[in-house]
């Protein structure tokens, strides 16, 4: 009997601590998408709150504020699939070097300057695809 209880504890202290180390993924991989997104979301906030009237703001704040949790959740689930836990950790590291943090500040700026690059390039293609396509 005695034998039977103590594997039934090693089990659920084994299952218990497999769910906090799950939980632990789950919350450093939110962490990165939350680093990852927050210039984008602080953007985005700032677009949409210039059409809100100033006493619907704070509702309206609480409201995409839930959304984005909803959506960084997600995200983190997809994070999940394609890098281990300490892989995450290592990228979480990174981030709170200076180069790391540099690479956040300046995200928003070079997504800006890869969009409208891209743009310029999908022109030229389209020259280049009218020139040889017969």
């Amino acid at each position: 009997m005695k034998k039977a209880v103590l594997v039934v504890v090693i089990f659920l202290t084994f299952v218990q601590t497999q769910a906090q180390e799950q939980e632990a993924y789950k919350q450093d991989a939110i962490t990165w998408v939350e680093i990852k997104l927050k210039s984008q979301y602080e953007f985005i906030y700032e677009q949409v709150a210039a059409l809100i009237p100033d006493h619907n703001l704070p509702a309206f704040k609480a409201e995409m504020d839930k959304e984005l949790n909803l959506f960084n959740e997600r995200l983190a689930k997809e994070y999940m699939q394609v890098f281990t836990h300490d892989e995450i950790k290592e990228i979480l590291k990174f981030y709170n070097t200076e180069v790391g943090k540099k690479v956040i500040e300046k995200s928003l700026l070079l997504d800006e300057a890869s969009v409208e690059a891209g743009q310029e390039l999908s022109l030229k293609l389209q020259a280049l695809l009218g020139k040889y396509a017969e």
